[in-house]
């Protein structure tokens, strides 16, 4: 997204409850904030709680240039 779309950063989020989802965010090395949103799923009656998660080009590049 960096180098085709020209985006500055990625805002992310991943239901507290879905592991699988806040596990791959930090296998990609997005940075966990300490913010936690509510948002409402199509298939969820209520809010649940989410991980944030945000992505610069900068630190993307930082990284991809170390590995």
């Amino acid at each position: 997204m960096f180098n085709q779309v020209n985006i500055t950063k990625i805002d992310t989020c991943a239901a507290k409850e879905n592991i699988a989802s806040w596990k791959l965010m930090e296998k990609l090395e997005f940075i966990k904030t300490k913010n936690i949103r509510q948002i409402k799923y199509t298939l969820l009656s209520s809010l649940t709680d989410c991980y944030c998660y945000v992505m610069t080009k900068e630190e993307f590049t930082k990284k991809k240039k170390q590995h």
